[in-house]
C-alpha cells in the first residue's frame, strides 16, 4: 500500500489496522522519528505543519450574527406588538410594558449566549 493511494480517513484506518513497522516503512520514518535533513526536505515539499485559520470576523458582524436569527426576529416582533397593544394603545393608568421587557431580556440573553 502507498500512502498516496488513499485519502486521509482511509489512511488513518489503514494505519490503525497495520503493523507499526509496515506503517513506518510506508511513511519513511524510523522509531526515532525524522532526521533534521528529512524534516527540512518534507517542510520544503509539504509546507509547515500548522493550522490554517480562516478570515477573522469583525466584532460588529459577530454581534449582529449573534442577535439575528429567526427565533430572535419572532421575539422582537412579539415585543413590538406587545409595546403597541400594552403600552401605546392603553390609557395612562393601564400601560403595562412588562411583557415587552421580559421578551427583550430573553432576546438579550439568547444573543449573549450565542455571542460567547
Amino acid at each position: 500500500m502507498n500512502k498516496y493511494d488513499y485519502n486521509t480517513k482511509e489512511m488513518m484506518f489503514w494505519a490503525a489496522e497495520t503493523d507499526k513497522d509496515e506503517v513506518m516503512q510506508d511513511l519513511g520514518v524510523t522509531i526515532d522519528g525524522l532526521s533534521d535533513t528529512d524534516v527540512k526536505a518534507r517542510r520544503s515539499k509539504y509546507g509547515n505543519n500548522g493550522v490554517t485559520r480562516g478570515k477573522k470576523e469583525s466584532l460588529a458582524k459577530h454581534i449582529l450574527r449573534s442577535f439575528t436569527d429567526p427565533f430572535t426576529l419572532v421575539l422582537l416582533t412579539l415585543a413590538a406588538v406587545s409595546l403597541v397593544t400594552d403600552v401605546a394603545l392603553q390609557p395612562v393608568g393601564q400601560k403595562n410594558p412588562s411583557t415587552a421587557i421580559i421578551i427583550a431580556v430573553m432576546v438579550f440573553l439568547s444573543g449573549s449566549l450565542r455571542f460567547v
